[in-house]
């Protein structure tokens, strides 16, 4: 586990320039546009993107076959993809989060709820990139990812006739949300966190096993 985190930590270290030349480009949009939301997701998302490119740096000349042979077993590897990810991805919030406080201390609370709730955003978007890229690699699993996401995109758009074709009419449909909503709501505080950590932990668990089927059938 530790060769393949020192592996990625230092693959990406080798990308600093770009995160570097991407961080204050974020700067100068944060300057311009004041929008602190977008900001955090940004740099969240470049830490996430030098981190999927480990993947494709793995795949490079065949570098994969060396290290599926490594005593460490094909599962520690997944593993290590996967702390590598959130820790990408909890770097790039941090420093995102901790710019905008500098640029606006007075917004500092409503700055870190908006960064709590971006990187879960992200997080559970991970669970979803990791399958994707280790079933079909670096450059095709951006392209299954870009599909998923136009695909999402359309079904939002969509969403009123979806709702309507399920539920006889939008209105209806809407009611059932908003009372899944206040039920939600109406749940003790404890019982709502209990329950959100272990759904948390249940799509974590699935995406897992997931992408640890999918290296032990593949084919180096």
């Amino acid at each position: 586990m530790k060769g393949f985190l020192v592996k990625d930590a230092r693959l990406i270290w080798h990308n600093k320039r770009l995160f570097l030349i991407m961080l204050v480009v974020s700067l100068f949009a944060l300057w311009k546009t004041g929008s602190c939301s977008f900001i955090i997701a940004y740099i969240t998302m470049i830490g996430i993107l030098l981190a999927v490119t480990t993947i494709s740096y793995d795949e490079y000349d065949k570098s994969i076959v060396y290290l599926m042979t490594m005593p460490a077993g094909r599962a520690v590897y997944v593993a290590g993809k996967y702390i590598v990810m959130f820790g990408s991805s909890l770097i790039g919030t941090a420093l995102g989060t901790l710019t905008c406080i500098i640029m606006y201390p007075e917004l500092a609370m409503d700055i870190a709820v908006q960064a709590g709730v971006i990187c879960a955003v992200m997080v559970h978007l991970q669970l979803v990139m990791m399958p994707l890229q280790l079933k079909f690699g670096g450059e095709k699993g951006r392209m299954v990812l870009m599909g998923l996401l136009a695909s999402v995109m359309v079904i939002a758009a969509s969403l009123e006739d979806i709702m309507a074709f399920v539920f006889g009419s939008y209105e209806v449909g809407l009611a059932v949300v908003d009372d899944s909503i206040e039920k939600l709501r109406s749940m003790p505080a404890v019982a709502a966190w209990v329950f959100i950590a272990a759904l948390c932990v249940a799509l974590f668990a699935l995406s897992f096993q997931i992408s640890r089927k999918i290296v032990q059938k593949r084919e180096f």
